[in-house]
């Protein structure tokens, strides 16, 4: 009885410190390539192999709901009848502090005069460029030269 006891408790201690390999049904990371921040530490862009990204702080996120709202609000005035009932487009609101764009999305990063401009297939409903820090300028005019050069380098090699 105590050797039978002796090794139910061996079994269900391999059992319980043995290493399973799950990796198989683990979903795929995406490798971050580059990652580089802003002057004011509120903005990150970076590349994955497969995606383009923009992080950005719940500032940031906040400054840019507001800014889409009053644009909204703008439209809206614009374009009703005199009944009030022509609606243009709808209310645009970050829900998340990451975008994110897939490479094939992206016709082209142009880098020039050290700003960089993303020119893409189809416009997303929002791009990197509609994004704009705290200070009211756009967020991808608040890079260092030297960061973008790498990031553009990065990005034209993967």
């Amino acid at each position: 009885m105590k050797s039978l006891l002796a090794v139910s408790y061996t079994l269900i201690l391999t059992l319980i410190i043995a290493p399973t390999d799950q990796s198989n049904n683990a979903p795929e990371s995406k490798k971050i390539l580059i990652e580089i921040n802003d002057k004011f530490d509120e903005v990150k862009i970076g590349v994955t192999e497969s995606t383009v990204f923009m992080i950005f702080s719940e500032k940031v996120k906040n400054f840019a709901n507001n800014a889409f709202g009053d644009q909204y609000q703008a439209n809206l005035q614009a374009f009703e009848d005199s009944d009030g009932n022509f609606i243009s487009g709808f209310n645009i609101n970050l829900k998340s502090n990451r975008i994110e764009i897939n490479k094939e999305d992206i016709s082209e990063i142009v880098f020039k005069n050290g700003r960089i401009n993303f020119i893409y297939h189809t416009k997303p409903k929002i791009g990197f460029e509609d994004i704009y820090s705290i200070n009211g300028t756009k967020a991808l005019e608040n890079f260092y030269v030297e960061d973008l050069e790498k990031f553009i380098l990065t990005y034209s090699n993967s």
